[in-house]
């Protein structure tokens, strides 16, 4: 009996949960705000129906039925003109659009929903517009409202302006009696003998640098200094080779033949008798004296050298420098005559694309008033 008893218990648990999980769902309030995100501004819920007709796992599928309110006046684009936006009176405020949709909805309040509509459908042609009051506010210069009570008043005097733009720049053409294809063909020609002139002249100040690099090169005070260093050091170099043979070379003779018959002691030509160490010494002393005058002697023609290089140097960079100003100085010179040369024309060419925008702004705002009149504005 107690097992019976706790077997009912557990089925009404298992039911009771089920019908909770069953008739959850998201309340008005949330369900109107998702929905109201597709219509940013413009659209309020007013009322909303669901019927669920599917339940799989925590997915819960409804259909969707109520209505939507316009939340403001709406106003819809008409067609450009001069500048400005047409705008027309599209929905009054507060008009109810039936609409029906599907929504998949998933959590709960306390994990938060998770809302997916689908299937929107409403009657397109009772929902016109898109603009609000409060768009439109933003930017008063930018729109122009139908109802506004000199509406045609203010089509009529753009017309009016843009004709007399059109009369002046008409006058204009006729009064400047100028060939453009001519003018450009002349233009073109000055142009392209200005470029040949500027090639030429840059060409020769090219040549006449690379001249004087040659010419200082050859005539440099530096080339007969670097003779003379080359001379003295081949002068020394020998002198200090003979050196080297008359106080070594008697030296290492002497100690080969005392290692040769076996001697000790080394007598030299005045007389002094040294060791074979004081022997190896004394010519290590005589090797480090001449090296030390070889390398003394190559540190001053280094120095020197180094020195003679940093002038030439200096004065490549000179002549660089010259040539640089020069040929700056010539494409300045050759920009302010194609400056020059293209003034006329294109002068001419602004006239002509000012000419063109008036004529294209007349045929576009006829195209607009057009309009207007075939949906009854004007």
């Amino acid at each position: 009996m107690n097992k019976k008893l706790f077997c009912y218990a557990i089925s009404v648990l298992v039911l009771a949960f089920a019908m909770i999980g069953c008739g959850s769902k998201p309340n008005d309030q949330i369900l109107s705000e998702e929905l109201e995100k597709l219509f940013p501004g413009t659209v309020k819920i007013s009322s909303i129906n669901l019927e669920r007709t599917k339940r799989e796992n925590d997915i819960s599928t409804y259909r969707v039925s109520g209505n939507l309110t316009t939340s403001h006046n709406l106003y819809e684009k008409i067609v450009e003109i001069s500048g400005k936006i047409v705008i027309a009176p599209a929905e009054q405020k507060g008009k109810n659009i039936p609409f029906t949709a599907t929504l998949e909805a998933s959590g709960s309040e306390k994990s938060k929903w998770q809302l997916q509509y689908s299937n929107l459908k409403f009657d397109q042609n009772e929902l016109k517009g898109n603009l609000t009051e409060e768009i439109v506010s933003k930017n008063p210069d930018g729109y122009l409202k139908t109802d506004t009570p000199d509406f045609e008043s203010i089509i009529k005097g753009m017309e009016e302006d843009l004709s007399k733009k059109r009369a002046e720049n008409e006058f204009k053409e006729k009064d400047n009696g100028v060939d453009f294809g001519k003018l450009r063909e002349e233009t073109q020609k000055t142009m392209r003998s200005l470029h040949e002139e500027r090639i030429k002249a840059q060409n020769e100040a090219r040549k006449e640098y690379q001249k004087l690099r040659t010419q200082y090169s050859k005539e440099s005070p530096h080339r007969k200094m670097r003779a003379t260093l080359d001379k003295e050091f081949e002068t020394v170099g020998k002198s200090l080779n003979e050196e080297e043979k008359r106080l070594i070379d008697p030296l290492l003779q002497k100690r080969s033949d005392a290692v040769a018959n076996k001697q000790n002691t080394i007598k030299l030509d005045d007389g002094t008798e040294l060791t074979i160490e004081q022997i190896d010494a004394k010519i290590k002393e005589a090797r480090d004296g001449i090296q030390a005058k070889q390398n003394q002697l190559k540190e001053k023609i280094s120095a020197q050298r180094k020195e003679m290089r940093e002038e030439d140097r200096s004065k490549q960079d000179e002549l660089r420098q010259e040539y640089d100003k020069k040929n700056l100085a010539i494409a300045q010179q050759y920009e302010e005559k194609l400056k020059e040369a293209r003034a006329a024309f294109d002068a001419h060419e602004q006239a002509r694309r000012e000419s063109a925008k008036i004529e294209r702004d007349y045929r576009r705002f006829q195209q607009a008033v057009a309009e207007l009149k075939s949906k009854g504005y004007l």
